[in-house]
């Protein structure tokens, strides 16, 4: 199972511009998915590409450039005192296990 950056990282408290598929959560649910990450629940972080214009995006498009949320949720990860080894899994291998790459 994995969890994007954006819903370890944003709750539907955090902004008009963060409207997404599956919709961000409560800011309790938000916690639960950043815990999930560091005690073992989630198999590995996922992007989530679907960038629009700010205008598009107050127009109300669904999606958010989220690549950039990446290092910012590892070096979270990173403060939390995750262990290189975890981060490892979470980023890459056990998706190259899962997939066999």
């Amino acid at each position: 199972m994995g969890a994007t950056p954006h819903h370890a990282l944003h709750s539907f408290e955090d902004g008009c511009c963060l409207k997404m598929n599956p919709p961000l959560r409560s800011e309790e649910d938000r916690r639960y998915v950043f815990d999930s990450i560091l005690n073992g629940k989630i198999d590995w972080i996922e992007s989530d590409h679907a960038p629009h214009t700010k205008e598009a995006k107050e127009r109300g498009a669904s999606g958010i450039p989220a690549l950039y949320m990446m290092p910012v949720l590892i070096n979270e990860l990173k403060r939390t005192g995750l262990e290189d080894e975890r981060l490892f899994d979470i980023t890459e291998g056990n998706i190259r296990r899962v997939f066999s790459i």
